[in-house]
C-alpha cells in the first residue's frame, strides 16, 4: 500500500514539473511573438522610407532590413523550418565578417569538408549571433576556425576574450529565457543562443561551450557527416 502510495506521489510530482514547464514555455513563445510584432513595425516604416530614396548607400540598409524581415516572419511560424540547400560555410562567414569592417575578427578556416547541406539562412543567423554576444560581453578580439573531425564532422569554434563564461552557466545559457548573471546589466531576452541551440539541433549538430578555454568565451559547433557534401 505504501509503495502505492509513492507511486502515486511520484507521478503527480512529475505532471505538475510538466505542466508548470508547458505554461512557461507558453508564456514565453507568446514574449517572443509580442516582441516580433513589435519589431515588424520600424521594418516596414524604415522599408517605406528606403524606397523613397536613391542613394547606393541605401543598398547595405535595404538589404539588412530584408533579412530582419525574413527573421520575423519565420519567428511568428512558431517552428523552425529547415530548407535543404549545399552552401559553403567558408564562403558564408568570409562574408559576415566583410560587412563588420569594425570589429577584429579573425579566421583560421582549415577544414577540408566545407560544403554543408543544411539551411544557410539558419546558418548565417547562428553565426551573427554568436559574434554579437561575444562583442556584447567584451571581446575585442575574435577568432572563427574550422577544422575537420573526420569520424564525426565539421567542427565550427567561435573564441573570444571576453569576460567569460563559468562552468555552472555554461549548460544553462542555451535554454528558452536565460539571461546569464554577467548579462544583467546588458539589453536581451534569452533568445539568442536558445534559437542557436534549436537551430543546430535541427541539423542534426551540437553546440556547446568549451569550459577549458581560459582566454574568454570559446563555443563550439559540431556539423554531423551526414550534412556535409564531400567532392
Amino acid at each position: 500500500m505504501i509503495y502505492i502510495i509513492l507511486i502515486l506521489l511520484l507521478i503527480i510530482i512529475i505532471l505538475f514539473f510538466l505542466i508548470r514547464e508547458r505554461r512557461l514555455k507558453k508564456a514565453f513563445d507568446s514574449h517572443v511573438s509580442y516582441l516580433v510584432h513589435e519589431l515588424r513595425t520600424p521594418i516596414s516604416t524604415l522599408s517605406l522610407g528606403l524606397e523613397m530614396m536613391d542613394s547606393e548607400h541605401t543598398t547595405m540598409l535595404r538589404s539588412e532590413l530584408e533579412r530582419m524581415e525574413r527573421i520575423t516572419s519565420r519567428l511568428l511560424s512558431n517552428r523552425l523550418v529547415v530548407k535543404e540547400e549545399d552552401f559553403d560555410i567558408h564562403s558564408l562567414i568570409e562574408g559576415l565578417i566583410s560587412s563588420r569592417s569594425s570589429a577584429d575578427i579573425s579566421l583560421d578556416l582549415i577544414a577540408k569538408d566545407y560544403i554543408i547541406r543544411g539551411d544557410r539562412f539558419h546558418f548565417e543567423n547562428i553565426l551573427n549571433t554568436i559574434i554579437d554576444n561575444s562583442i556584447k560581453f567584451g571581446g575585442s578580439r575574435i577568432n572563427i576556425s574550422s577544422k575537420d573531425l573526420y569520424s564525426m564532422g565539421l567542427e565550427i569554434s567561435i573564441s573570444d576574450n571576453g569576460i567569460g563564461i563559468n562552468k555552472a552557466e555554461a549548460k544553462k545559457v542555451f535554454k528558452q529565457g536565460y539571461r546569464s548573471g554577467s548579462s544583467t546589466s546588458k539589453r536581451g531576452y534569452g533568445i539568442g543562443l536558445s534559437y542557436v541551440y534549436k537551430a543546430v539541433r535541427a541539423h542534426g549538430g551540437r553546440v556547446w561551450f568549451d569550459i577549458n578555454y581560459k582566454q574568454g568565451a570559446c563555443i563550439i559547433i559540431l556539423i554531423p557527416n551526414n550534412r556535409l557534401v564531400r567532392v
